[in-house]
This record gives C-alpha cells, sequence and structure tokens, in this order.
C-alpha cells in the first residue's frame, strides 16, 4: 500500500469526507469539519489516493511535537469502506512520522493490533441496536432502569426541547465536573463551539427533563443516518433522586426505536458508568488506546 503523509493544507478535504461516509466503521468524529473545530491543526495519513485515511490529530507545545486524542472524539484511527486487517492499522501505525516524539491516541472498534511498537490498553464503549420495537428493547433494561422510569413518570416529569448546551454544561460543571481537574473553561467552549458546527448541519440535538417549573438534567446528543451519539450530559441532585436521566435516555430510545440506528452510550471504563450504561440492555464493544514516549531523556520521564 502506498502511504503518504499529508500536512493539514494538503489534505482534499472533499475526497476526505467521502471516504468516511462511505467507510463501514464510519463515526462522525473523523469528518474533516468535525477535525477542524475539536484539533485545528490535524494532519493525515492518506493510503491508495483516499482508499484509506488515517487523522493525526496533532499539536506542539515547548517545541515538542505530539499526537493526542481531542476532546469529544472517542474514537479515530484508520477508516476506509475497504476490509480493514491488522496488517493495515500496523502499516499506518508505522507510518506517522518521527517528529511526533510522544503518541496517546484511540484507534476506532474496527482496528485492531498486534505487535505494534505501542503500550496498548483498552477503551470500554456501549452500544444498543434499535432496530426493534420499543416495548422488545425496554425488556432489557435492568429492573432498577425500570423503576427510575416509573418513578420519573410519577413525579410528572417530561422531556423537553427548551434548553440550550450552555444549560447542559452548567448541571455537568456543577455535578461531575466540580471535581475534574481535566476538563476546563477552555473545553466547554470547544463543546460550544462543536454544537454550533453541529447544529448548522442539522446534526445534534439537545434534550432536558422538566416538571414544566424547573429543569432537573440535560443532554447532547449527536445524530448521523446510523448512529445516535450521547456526547455530554449533566444532571443535578433533584434530578438523581427522580431518574431524570434515565427517563431522557429512555424517551430518546423510544424516539428512535425501530429504526436500524445504533444508540451510542459513548463509554465508560468507570465502573459506575460501565453499569448504568449497560443496564440499558446495551452491549459492550472495545476500542484500542495507544500510547507511545520517544522523547529524549530526562524529558520522557515527565510524560511516563
Amino acid at each position: 500500500m502506498n502511504i503518504v503523509f499529508l500536512r493539514h493544507n494538503e489534505i482534499d478535504k472533499q475526497k476526505w469526507d467521502e471516504v468516511i461516509a462511505s467507510s463501514h466503521n464510519s463515526l462522525p468524529y473523523a469528518y474533516s469539519w468535525y477535525l477542524d473545530c475539536v484539533c485545528p491543526n490535524w494532519n493525515a495519513l492518506v493510503g491508495d489516493d483516499y482508499q484509506y485515511v488515517f487523522p493525526l490529530t496533532a499539536n506542539t507545545k515547548f517545541g515538542i511535537k505530539y499526537l493526542y486524542q481531542p476532546y469529544f472524539a472517542q474514537q479515530l484511527g484508520l477508516f476506509s469502506k475497504h476490509k480493514i486487517s491488522t496488517e493495515d492499522v500496523i502499516l499506518f501505525l508505522n507510518a506517522i512520522p518521527d517528529f511526533y516524539k510522544l503518541i496517546e491516541i484511540n484507534l476506532n472498534f474496527a482496528n485492531t493490533v498486534s505487535e505494534s511498537g505501542f503500550q496498548v490498553s483498552k477503551g470500554k464503549n456501549f452500544e444498543l441496536q434499535l432496530d426493534k420495537p420499543y416495548a422488545e428493547i425496554k425488556k432489557f433494561y435492568s429492573d432498577n432502569q425500570k423503576r427510575n422510569i416509573a418513578k420519573a413518570e410519577k413525579s410528572g416529569l417530561f422531556v423537553t426541547d427548551n434548553i440550550t448546551i450552555r444549560q447542559v454544561i452548567d448541571f455537568f460543571k456543577h455535578d461531575k465536573g466540580a471535581g475534574l481537574d481535566t476538563m476546563k473553561e477552555k473545553h466547554y467552549k470547544l463543546l460550544e463551539k462543536l454544537f454550533d458546527v453541529l447544529e448548522q448541519k442539522q446534526m445534534c440535538f439537545v434534550k432536558g427533563v422538566t416538571d414544566g417549573k424547573q429543569l432537573y438534567c440535560g443532554a447532547m446528543f449527536i445524530k448521523t443516518a446510523n448512529r445516535i451519539i450521547f456526547i455530554f450530559s449533566g444532571n443535578s441532585t433533584e434530578g438523581k433522586s427522580k431518574g431524570a436521566m434515565s427517563f431522557l435516555i429512555d424517551s430518546v430510545i423510544e424516539t428512535f426505536s425501530n429504526k436500524p440506528i445504533i444508540f451510542d452510550f459513548e463509554g465508560s471504563n468507570h465502573p459506575g458508568l460501565a453499569r448504568f450504561y449497560s443496564s440499558f440492555g446495551s452491549i459492550e464493544l472495545v476500542y484500542l488506546h495507544l500510547k507511545k514516549n520517544t522523547l529524549s531523556y530526562p524529558l520522557r520521564l515527565l510524560k511516563k
């Protein structure tokens, strides 16, 4: 295979997006316009004249060039309409230029590796096929989820579109975000920017749960032809006690049931979240996290 490295301004984005759209492992994170939003300096590896594409989400710090996994882009890696073999993935990994001294990236669910020279760990994702009637899907909810949904209904809660992405962010900041050093204001601003880009393309929506007097939780979803991604959410103490988030997710599942669509929970390795996502009857899938540090001593000690 002929693999070439392309800098950002050399990429034919029309061809790139055609590849992503036709890929058997297509994900919205890999479209050029999505990458432009979450990683403006991305470069690329392209195989056999855009038969295969591999984004290189790059940045530079203190003069050191590195690859990283952007926020709000869970899985990247190699994409193609052709079957992707382990050997194909290794070819692309070996083609990453040596001037990237630190690499920490996620591949996608269709990418596997063998001996690669990378440290490899596994990330968990949870997906639910919605191609069945809602009543049949709900049969596989856990008893606890069914109780949460019944509790929300008994509390007179209902789902509303009358919520902004900033309100969802505020819910998150006052809940899980309060103890997260990794989420800073620049990341929330990035999410707002991403929401605007997706909204212009009619590829996202936000929903909240209310009793008509106050909001209890909210979430942002990405929508493609065959996938609904639960990309960001925020809850409240009152919302948790009333089962609001379970009620919200159930409502979206019901809306898109009986269609050839995957509900993608987008994670997680966190045991509590993994338990919550699997309680909707979803199945666990794995994607690979790769790490390589070729920084010179003693710099490599700063990033183990």
